[in-house]
């Protein structure tokens, strides 16, 4: 089942699959990954879209393993690709379970887009916009009128009841990238960014 998720940019969702396989080969060389201690991954990429000024997410997960999740929390049987209200349940659990804050936001908004169900994974789309708890909601196509993200914190807490669960998640703003490893132990962390080099024929951002 696929779902067109218009609003977010073809970088950012194209950089999903290619940073999917990277991850993946990055935690096998790393010996994460051992018959004796099998685990459960969920892949994250974060892109700021300096337009809206928010974040721009696809996040991977595995497909068994969260309608597994919703099912037990819900106590019937979620398939999000038949289930009528699978998609809204989906939302509502990303959106208590994946968060950001900043030195300035206390708190943020999450913008649904979209999903994508493949055989083994599902694919949600996303905008997460720093917000303060009490601040009214911004308009779409308008975003916070800053720009200006100090000490950006990631929580991911998506499946940590589960033995060995590891959420990845990457974040892009500009030519700062981070990545980082959150578990049960580490549900959150702050970015820490560092500027990529410019590429051949780029110019850089003023």
């Amino acid at each position: 089942m696929l779902r067109l998720v218009p609003s977010l940019s073809r970088g950012t969702i194209r950089r999903c699959f290619v940073i999917a396989i990277l991850v993946m080969i990055t935690i096998c060389s790393s010996g994460i990954v051992s018959a004796s201690h099998p685990f459960h991954a969920t892949l994250a990429e974060m892109e700021w879209n300096e337009a809206h000024k928010r974040f721009e997410v696809c996040l991977q997960l595995p497909g068994p393993e969260i309608e597994d999740e919703l099912s037990a929390l819900h106590g019937r049987r979620i398939n999000l690709e038949t289930t009528p209200d699978g998609e809204s349940l989906l939302q509502k659990y990303i959106e208590q379970h994946f968060r950001i804050s900043d030195a300035n936001h206390s708190s943020c908004r999450i913008r649904w887009v979209g999903l994508e169900v493949e055989i083994r994974s599902v694919w949600a789309y996303f905008e997460v916009e720093l917000a303060n708890e009490d601040a009214p909601a911004v308009p779409a196509d308008k975003g916070d009128a800053s720009d200006d993200v100090k000490d950006l914190k990631v929580q991911c807490t998506i499946m940590t009841s589960r033995a060995n669960q590891v959420n990845l998640v990457n974040v892009t703003k500009g030519r700062s990238e981070a990545s980082i490893h959150l578990t049960a132990e580490q549900p959150q962390a702050i970015v820490e960014f560092k500027k990529r080099p410019l590429k051949s024929g780029e110019v850089p951002a003023k």
